[in-house]
This record gives C-alpha cells, structure tokens and sequence, in this order.
C-alpha cells in the first residue's frame, strides 16, 4: 500500500456521511493515512477507489491537545506466541511506572484471555490502551512489528511528549542515583533532540513463566527482574528508542 491512492470518508455522530467532505490521501509509510480533520466529524472510513463500498467507520479519537498529557509513555512491540504473559505484563508496568511513565500502548496479535483480563484492568484504570491487530491477510508476526510502531507513533504523537519504543520482556533502567528516565528527559528539554538510543543489556531466560497466579509468594519469585540475572555485556546492537513524537 505504500504511496497508495486513497479517500478519507468522513461521517457525523449519526454514522451518516458528510457531504463533500471526502479527502483524497496517500498510504505513506505502510500503513498511515493522513485524513485531515473535518468540522462535524466523529467517524472516518478510508477506501480505495470513491466507488467502493464504504468499510465500517472507525471512531475519532481526540488527541490533538495543546500540551501533552503525559511526559513519558510506552509503546509495547505486539503479543504473539502462546508464552503467559500476566506476570510480564504487571511487572512491566509497574517498573516503568517507577521510572516515570504514565500511559502504555499495547498491541495484541495473540493473548489468551486469562492473560487480556490484567490488561484490561490497566484499561479500566486509564493506565493503558489496547490495540487489537487484525487483517483479512495473513503476516508474519515482524511486519505486524512495523505497522504496530507506525500505529503507536501516531497514537503518541500529541498525546506524550515522549515515547519509547519496547518489548515485553525488556525494562529501562538508570544509571544515575535517585534519578528516573523522566528526571533525565526533562534535562533534555532545551535541547534540540528528537530522539535518544539506549544501549541494550541481554538478559537470559531459561525457564518457563507461570501460567496462572498462585498466590502473593509466586509473584517475588516469578518476576523476571529477580529471577534471571545472567547478562552479557552491553551494545548498542538492537538498541531501543525513545523519541519526541513531534519531532519525528
């Protein structure tokens, strides 16, 4: 779809469509569509050709705010494989919630439904949002990855003033003593920097994540943090990043 041809439609809180309001857009990257915002509209569908048949409009989101609500937020590479991920899950919000970030994007390809209710319960509390990753196409996982960091850039943009970009099983740390990662990017704000690398630390895993919680002992005892401590040196090989959605 890249560089595409295609109409935004747009449709007021009637779900009926706007007259005159269609706008014609390219793909650019894979999977972004600019629809610039039109007065009246609370639903948009996008289309190949203005004679198609009009998909199911989506719901507008309001996220052009005139200061970002949240200063760091986390934007977690797609679930895929049968691996339990609760305890993941809660250990990687909680961390990084020590670290400063306030809101956290997932995107899931497959969860199992004891694993959704925990994120559920972070929806619920306004600490996350979910984004279900579906197509009438098949794809390999990886290019899911790319439409999901395309996705949440987007998602982010306006919404955090910064964001990075993690697995599940991967936790930022720093450094400096009694400093979070907030403390440091808020030392960054007269500067002129859109994005910043963060070396990357392998820890190895070699053992099975519980599928189900058993009770306040398990959770010590389970935590990645504590329980794999074998590392190999650290690179900037596969580094991650966290970035000024604005600026990039």
């Amino acid at each position: 779809m890249f560089k595409k041809t295609v109409y935004c439609r747009y449709f007021d809180c009637k779900r009926q469509e706007i007259v005159g309001a269609e706008w014609k857009g390219i793909v650019f990257p894979e999977s972004v569509v600019r629809c610039p915002r039109r007065i009246g509209a609370e639903f948009v569908s996008v289309i190949k050709e203005m004679e198609d048949e009009v998909p199911t409009p989506m719901r507008l989101k309001y996220r052009v705010f005139e200061k970002p609500i949240h200063t760091l937020s986390i934007c977690v590479a797609a679930f895929y494989g049968q691996e339990p991920k609760w305890i993941q899950i809660a250990e990687f919000i909680e961390h990084h919630k020590m670290e400063g970030a306030t809101f956290f994007y997932f995107h899931i390809g497959n969860i199992s439904d004891y694993d959704r209710q925990i994120l559920d319960e972070y929806v619920n509390q306004g600490d996350a949002e979910v984004k279900t990753l579906q197509e009438k196409y098949e794809r390999p996982f990886y290019a899911w990855q790319l439409i999901e960091i395309q996705d949440c850039h987007m998602r982010s943009k306006y919404h955090s003033k910064w964001t990075a970009f993690i697995d599940i099983d991967e936790r930022i740390h720093t450094n400096e003593p009694n400093k979070t990662l907030v403390d440091i990017l808020n030392n960054l704000d007269s500067q002129n920097i859109g994005e910043i690398q963060l070396p990357h630390l392998k820890v190895i895993k070699n053992g099975d994540t519980p599928a189900r919680y058993l009770g306040k002992g398990q959770v010590p005892r389970e935590m990645f943090s504590r329980k794999y401590i074998n590392t190999a040196e650290p690179t900037f090989d596969a580094s991650k990043a966290v970035i000024r959605p604005d600026k990039v």
